[in-house]
């Protein structure tokens, strides 16, 4: 694979395009950083974005600097989750650090709900509701704060099978087939709508939080130059959760919730307001720092 990566770079240098290559998608994500249960496939960043790495790519103009994979079968129990994925980041890090190479980073680029998930969720049959879209939300937020993912990939978008892989359902037939939307498609918008290129992460801190509870999930990016802040709040509790946010400076405008209710529907916020999260839902709240 390597071969093949320094011949269509030569290639590509002749013929002065800017097309980037991608070399590392593995199929779990600890090929990334241990051999896993492949040693033939495994320790992919060391493998390649080391200095003394056997097949290194470090010094081909065409290459990516995007480690690449998919979340599939570690996605549960979530604290076994998270380890994992903080393993990701270390082992990018430490990339970034002996290649000097700031621009090292990850992408989650395949997922759907596969498998039995150590009982937490089984990917087989459909699902229109919220089961399925506050699972996918829990995997983007562990994707994204654990991980550092810089995308994240879902598969597929449109689905005919009997089976949690779509966000956009259709029945398999070639005429009169009606389409049904899942909640899903919806939840994950509560993320890639709001959540723009160029945004940062930004740390948040449940102040009465248990470590590794997982009943309420909260994320925030920023975009640097506007100051505009987008949060996102997973509610996987059958209460009303009342968020108040201790940052003075940040004004929040907007409410879009997904929940059995409603699909992104928007809310508008008054300045101060104490924010209520719907039981079983995932809310998107927008505003800016002053």
């Amino acid at each position: 694979m390597v071969e093949l990566g320094r011949t269509i770079n030569k290639q590509l240098e002749a013929a002065h395009l800017p097309t980037k290559l991608s070399i590392a998608e593995a199929g779990e994500i600890d090929y990334l950083y241990s051999n896993g249960n492949k040693p033939e496939r495994g320790s992919q960043i060391q493998q390649f974005f080391m200095p003394d790495g056997a097949n290194s790519v470090l010094g081909l103009s065409h290459m990516s600097h995007s480690v690449s994979a998919h979340s599939y079968f570690t996605t549960a129990p979530m604290i076994k989750g998270m380890a994992e994925r903080e393993k990701i980041r270390t082992a990018i890090n430490t990339a970034k650090v002996a290649s000097g190479k700031k621009d090292l980073g990850y992408w989650m680029s395949e997922y759907c709900i596969l498998g039995d998930n150590h009982g937490e969720i089984n990917g087989n049959h459909r699902d229109l509701g919220m089961t399925s879209a506050l699972y996918l939300a829990k995997v983007v937020f562990m994707d994204l704060c654990y991980a550092d993912a810089s995308a994240w990939h879902w598969w597929l978008a449109l689905s005919a099978y009997d089976y949690k892989d779509g966000l956009i359902y259709v029945d398999k037939t070639y005429s009169t087939g009606k389409y049904y939307e899942s909640k899903m498609l919806w939840a994950l918008g509560n993320y890639s709508r709001f959540i723009r290129p160029g945004y940062i992460r930004i740390g948040t801190h449940i102040s009465n939080g248990e470590p590794n509870d997982s009943s309420l999930l909260i994320s925030a990016f920023k975009d640097q130059k506007s100051q505009k802040v987008v949060i996102v709040a997973v509610n996987n509790t059958h209460t009303v959760k009342k968020l108040q946010l201790q940052n003075r400076r940040l004004i929040l405008k907007d409410k879009y919730v997904t929940s059995d209710r409603f699909n992104l529907q928007h809310f508008n916020l008054a300045s101060g307001q104490e924010v209520a999260l719907q039981p079983a839902s995932v809310t998107t709240l927008t505003g800016i720092l002053r």
